[in-house]
């Protein structure tokens, strides 16, 4: 079987990128937002725990303390220049660019 980054030339890095706990209850910690005009709001992050839900999974953001369904319209990793696999983009709609505090994060709706 062919991998993904048998096509690609892709660091040793992001080639063993894993997630601390992979078989732990998703949970992403939201580091920055941003909005594409036409699309939605763009939640930049990292991936603490679980393995991320396919896109159109129903989420539940939790900022300051307050808790919104919303749901997945897209996901990207944000690779940085030098190739790095540091973040991950996801795209929402219905939730406007916010300053994240240091609490928020996006978890599986349940």
């Amino acid at each position: 079987m062919t991998s993904f980054s048998d096509f690609f030339n892709l660091p040793l890095r992001a080639k063993t990128w894993t997630v601390p706990d992979a078989d732990g209850p998703f949970r992403f910690e939201v580091k920055e937002t941003f909005s594409i005009t036409g699309r939605g709001t763009v939640l930049a992050g990292l991936i603490r725990y679980g393995t991320l839900p396919p896109t159109g999974t129903l989420l539940e953001l939790t900022h300051c303390g307050c808790v919104v369904r919303l749901r997945s319209a897209g996901i990207e990793l944000m690779c940085p220049i030098d190739g790095s696999v540091d973040r991950l983009g996801l795209l929402v709609r219905g939730v406007r660019p916010f300053e994240p505090s240091p609490d928020d994060h996006v978890t599986a709706a349940g």
